[in-house]
């Protein structure tokens, strides 16, 4: 069976993306997190629909999510796409200026609107830690998937 979303290279991009419109060093489990949210933000009544359509298993997809960020990062480091930040809270990861490049190539639709939403997400995001953002997603998720 051939997958439609959430391929190693499609994480990747959606991770540079992310990366880009935060515009900070985050560590994998928060870009997972934001990754979800920027999915299927509706689910989360965050954004107007969910880029990836509805579905009931967008809120099973937590655990699978957090293993294919921490793929995509580990190639876009080795890329060089993505810098590691070895920090007293564990690893951070910023996109480089090669990955701001590649970004920039992006010309989708899907790419456009998956930065929008993001971008839509940081905001959203900017009123709590990211520990709390984190467990309010795990804990809904979990919830909306019994």
């Amino acid at each position: 069976m051939t997958e439609l979303f959430n391929t190693k290279l499609e994480e990747s991009l959606r991770v540079l993306l992310t990366l880009l419109a935060f515009q900070r060093p985050l560590g994998s489990e928060y870009i997972a997190t934001v990754d979800l949210l920027t999915t299927y933000g509706k689910n989360y009544q965050i954004l107007p629909e969910n880029l990836h359509g509805d579905n009931t298993f967008s809120f099973s997809e937590v655990a699978a999510r957090r293993k294919l960020v921490r793929e995509a990062l580990e190639s876009l480091v080795v890329n060089g796409l993505v810098l590691v930040h070895n920090t007293n809270d564990g690893f951070l990861y910023s996109i480089s200026p090669e990955g701001q490049k590649l970004c920039e190539e992006m010309k989708s639709d899907y790419s456009k609107e998956y930065l929008s939403f993001s971008i839509q997400v940081k905001n959203y995001c900017s009123r709590a830690s990211e520990q709390t953002v984190i467990k309010k997603v795990r804990d809904y998720s979990i919830k909306r998937s019994t």
